[in-house]
């Protein structure tokens, strides 16, 4: 039997996040592997997006989500003042370059929640639905970044102004996404799940 790629990506999806927590759990300096999963997520994300071709789109969400984390770190003019760890591999500019492609796989899943959620609203209210999704998954990963150097927060606090930044460019972001296509990401919907558990079982664990 020939499986499909939708079903291999769940599988490689569900295999990765499922003993990454076994690895984070038992062994937390295994969290310096973590740029391997999200490089794997979001290639397999970007091959559900055959009926879209608009890569400019791609490539200006993830390096525009790059550039504001360049910002932000070198400034403390956007977020707060937080730098990056080594759990995300190299760094350039003081930012490891595969945020970029962690705020495409983010700004993908959360706007095709919200346009499954909010099909027919008009295109402003879908991105800003989609900017609160994000912005939430961001809240959940924020003390798993912390324990497993992801990134920290000077004074070890994570202010409010970080989540009304993600806030504001998840809503940026997702416009563009949003005016690019009418293609719903079914397995940018799964890895927003797949995601949310894997890291509100890091929180518990």
């Amino acid at each position: 039997m020939i499986l499909s790629l939708k079903t291999y990506s769940l599988l490689i999806l569900f295999l990765f996040h499922f003993f990454g927590v076994l690895l984070f759990a038992y062994n937390p300096q295994s969290a310096e592997l973590s740029f391997l999963t999200l490089f794997v997520c979001g290639v397999l994300i970007l091959l559900h997006e055959k009926k879209s071709r608009n890569y400019l789109v791609y490539m200006a969400i993830i390096f525009g989500g790059y550039l504001v984390e360049v910002i932000g770190v070198n400034t403390q003019l956007l977020f707060g003042e937080y730098s990056y760890g080594s759990a995300l591999g190299i760094k350039l500019f003081n930012v490891p370059p595969l945020i970029g492609l962690n705020w495409l796989i983010i700004v993908i899943s959360g706007a095709s929640i919200a346009r499954t959620l909010l099909k027919g609203k008009p295109i402003w209210l879908i991105a800003a639905f989609s900017a609160i999704i994000c912005t939430l998954l961001d809240l959940i990963i924020e003390p798993v970044a912390i324990r497993f150097d992801f990134w920290s927060w000077e004074g070890g606090s994570i202010p409010v102004y970080n989540y009304v930044c993600w806030t504001i460019f998840s809503f940026i972001f997702s416009l563009m996404y949003l005016r690019s296509k009418v293609h719903v990401n079914k397995l940018g919907i799964y890895t927003y799940g797949v995601w949310i558990l894997f890291f509100t079982f890091l929180n518990i664990i």
